[in-house]
């Protein structure tokens, strides 16, 4: 299947080509500051923002890996690091953490795990 490098733009009304440029963005979470860079598509003909499918998906990968760097959780690929390296299941994980069935799970599609939580994992590391 060919990949279409056109979207809809709401400006010219059209499909259109677009290009991504890369912006600095700042978020404020609980009086604490977060700049990270995150890609941006534009349509070529009017330069104006448009949407592309799984864009603002990596863009909020990339602000959860700021976040948790910065805070001092651990990240997604640690978790399954552990998983890796211990050659066990999530279930076996869980239990031996003493959590709910599906917890690490989640923690892999994303879920913020509780400071505690996040420490104990770490400690697997």
């Amino acid at each position: 299947m060919e990949t279409c490098n056109k979207v809809l733009c709401a400006e010219c009304m059209s499909l259109e080509e677009y290009f991504i440029e890369s912006e600095i963005e700042t978020r404020t979470i609980k009086d604490s500051k977060y700049k990270f860079v995150k890609n941006v598509a534009r349509c070529k003909c009017c330069g104006k923002k448009v949407m592309v499918p799984g864009l603002e998906d990596e863009n909020e990968r990339k602000f959860e890996f700021i976040y948790r760097d910065y805070n001092g959780y651990i990240q997604i690929d640690e978790i399954k690091d552990i998983l890796e390296k211990s050659n066990i299941e999530k279930q076996s994980l869980e239990q031996m953490l003493e959590l709910e069935d599906g917890t690490i799970g989640n923690y892999i599609a994303g879920q913020l795990p509780s400071r505690d939580v996040s420490d104990r994992l770490k400690e697997l590391v």
